[in-house]
């Protein structure tokens, strides 16, 4: 009998195919429809990858000219974004992953990405820049999200349980970029 195997081994494989076919560099990556991917994954992946060839992007705008405000976000990664959230509206995927598809790079990863030399600080204002934008143009949905993810009466360690409180706990940090009073953030904690 030969079974399947496991979506932990598909994602190794899946990396390890990247790796050795070097397709970090394929410009078309971005251009992966995130909106209607059907593997977790692939859909992390490519929000990664778009994600990141904008906060670089920002990033050089703003090392070039701090004093210049950051460019907007482009539609694409609104897009996106945009997306994820209604995945995460309409139930049915993995919380979880969705949560890791809508947090932005680590300054680590931009860093590593970054061509030479690195200028942290604006890696920085970069990130705070595409955090605010993606919350403004999405507050909305973010409020929604957050809302529909509340805690049940008994906590759980249950895999489901865990993909809720990371999902609410993104949804509430983009929230905090465009608050004035994080009320939110006081309540929940």
């Amino acid at each position: 009998l030969r079974t399947a195997p496991s979506t932990a081994v598909c994602s190794i494989l899946h990396i390890s195919n990247l790796l050795l076919s070097s397709r970090r560099d394929c410009p078309a990556l971005p251009h992966i429809p995130t909106r209607t991917c059907q593997d977790a994954f692939n859909k992390w992946e490519a929000s990664q990858a778009l994600a990141q060839r904008v906060l670089l992007a920002t990033a050089a705008s703003l090392s070039a000219d701090p004093a210049a405000a950051a460019p907007a976000v482009p539609a694409t990664l609104v897009a996106a974004f945009k997306g994820s959230l209604a995945l995460a509206l309409g139930g049915g995927a993995d919380r979880s992953l969705l949560a890791y598809a809508l947090a932005l790079p680590s300054l680590s990863e931009l860093a590593d990405a970054a061509p030479l030399p690195v200028d942290p600080l604006a890696l920085v204002a970069a990130r705070r820049a595409v955090k605010a934008q993606l919350a403004a143009a999405a507050a909305g949905e973010l409020a929604a999200v957050y809302d529909s993810t509340a805690p049940p009466p008994a906590f759980s360690i249950e895999g489901a349980e865990m993909g809720r409180r990371a999902l609410r706990n993104v949804a509430l940090d983009y929230l905090c970029a465009v608050e004035e009073a994080p009320d939110r953030a006081w309540d929940q904690y």
